[in-house]
């Protein structure tokens, strides 16, 4: 399957087929296993054409999170785990964030009227509830600075 603006990364990732995996030093993940699952513990409808900050500790996390908000959620800002809290910030404010994806509790954030929305992480769930998307999605990330934030 060509990769076009209209397929979802989670459509072409899955035609790819059986037998090929998603790893890290901690864990192996089937893709085949990946259609039927979930890394946002039941908050998949409320992510929905939203603006969505990933700040998640692990690149495994983080590509398993892009799998299932590439066509569903409106725009993903990803961001680094050790970006500071000041950066984190502006990213919200800049990208009009609806929510922040992470696999840790962020009470930092409590002020900021941003929901934050603690997901399992790298660790999936099984979830019959079928997934549709299909929407174009926006990534944006940060750059190396050297121009400024």
């Amino acid at each position: 399957m060509a990769v076009s603006e209209n397929v979802p990364l989670r459509d072409v990732t899955f035609a790819a087929g059986a037998g090929r995996f998603l790893r890290d030093e901690a864990a192996r993940i089937d893709l085949a296993a990946l259609s039927a699952s979930t890394v946002l513990d039941g908050q998949r409808e409320r992510l929905r054409d939203a603006c969505v900050v990933l700040r998640l500790s692990s690149q495994l996390a983080t590509a398993l999170a892009l799998l299932e908000l590439d066509g569903l959620a409106r725009r993903i800002v990803l961001c680094t785990p050790d970006l500071s809290e000041a950066h984190l910030r502006l990213a919200l404010v800049t990208a009009q964030a609806d929510a922040v994806l992470t696999d840790r509790p962020m009470p930092e954030l409590a002020d900021t009227g941003v929901p934050v929305i603690v997901g399992s992480g790298a660790a999936i769930q099984a979830d019959d509830a079928p997934w549709t998307g299909g929407a174009a999605t926006e990534w944006a990330l940060f750059t190396s600075g050297t121009s400024g934030p």
